[in-house]
């Protein structure tokens, strides 16, 4: 009798452990959904406002390598060179 209770405690016990688990991985996934809607609703209500600021941000970057030209990138202008000492 004492060998089946030892069992029967056994068999509770692991399947409690597993079933906190489960409940985790249920946790998680509430969580990740959670997250990703708020993601989606907040893009909705800002989209215009980001696109533009992206918009901006690569305005500047490409107005800054216009200006820069070829120089300084191998080493002095256009002609491959670095010096002037033809």
């Amino acid at each position: 009798m004492k060998d089946l209770n030892s069992f029967c405690n056994h068999r509770l016990t692991s399947s409690l452990h597993s079933n906190e688990q489960g409940v985790s991985t249920v946790e998680y996934a509430i969580i990740i959904s959670s997250l990703s809607i708020a993601a989606t609703i907040i893009l909705v209500f800002l989209g215009a406002q980001i696109e533009g600021s992206f918009n901006n941000l690569a305005d500047t970057f490409g107005s800054a390598m216009d200006a820069g030209g070829d120089s300084g990138r191998d080493g002095g202008g256009k002609d491959g060179g670095g010096s002037k000492d033809h």
